[in-house]
């Protein structure tokens, strides 16, 4: 995850807001996934508003750690994929934390590469730095 324990705390009126202002933009999605009736995930991608990188778009993915490891994220990432291939998407990047091994893992059985490494990316509250991973998979070459 990309924050610290706490630093998320939308009120209902600013996390409508935000959900509105994503979806009100063709090239941008959010999707979520429940059980029983419970979000257990959430996946959003989104396009840059620049003419020159409108061809590519950055998702983050988000699941409770109970969940992990049941296919939730595949299946978040298949939806993507796909509404990716109907929107003539042609590159999608994401970033992970090098030390997600298993999120890594699943990324390049998708066909996602490697692109680079942002070095000390992330300072955490013990003062040790995390480095990021940027991958991209290229849908249309």
């Amino acid at each position: 995850m990309i924050r610290e324990p706490g630093e998320f705390s939308l009120g209902i009126d600013a996390e409508k807001n935000f959900i509105s202002s994503v979806i009100e933009t063709e090239k941008n999605i959010l999707i979520k996934a429940t059980l029983d009736g419970e979000i257990v995930g959430t996946l959003g991608f989104t396009v840059p508003t620049n003419k020159r990188y409108s061809h590519k778009g950055q998702f983050g993915v988000a699941l409770k750690k109970d969940y992990w490891g049941r296919g939730i994220g595949k299946a978040l990432l298949n939806t993507m994929l796909q509404w990716c291939k109907e929107k003539k998407i042609e590159k999608v990047t994401l970033e992970v934390d090098t030390k997600n091994e298993r999120a890594i893992q699943m990324y390049e059985k998708y066909g996602f590469q490697k692109e680079g490494y942002l070095v000390k990316d992330k300072k955490m509250s013990d003062g040790s730095y995390r480095d990021t991973l940027i991958m991209a998979l290229l849908i249309i070459e």
